[in-house]
């Protein structure tokens, strides 16, 4: 993944035991501070996970929702973020 290559080099090897949706194994690559720039606003995430392989490139939790002061609407079947009053992603 594109954090992945910001991960130390030498880091120990997570023992996190984490499990996917389908219940199967994840492997977990190791962790890190990471910056997320959003609507102009600046958020620090303090720990993100790093996994081997994930669907997407980067998956913002909860953590991030209410640092960046981020709603979750659902219209017409789609997901919508928004956030500062302007619709960000969907």
């Amino acid at each position: 993944s594109v954090v992945r290559k910001f991960l130390n080099p030498s880091r120990k090897v997570n023992k996190a035991k984490l499990r996917g949706v389908d219940n199967k194994p994840v492997r977990v690559e190791g962790s890190l501070p990471l910056n997320v720039k959003w609507g102009g606003k600046l958020v620090k995430i303090n720990h993100v996970t790093v996994l081997r392989t994930a669907p997407f490139a980067l998956i913002l939790g909860v953590d991030w929702i209410v640092k960046s002061n981020t709603s979750i609407v659902v219209k017409r079947g789609r997901i919508e973020l928004v956030g500062e009053g302007s619709k960000i992603f969907n």
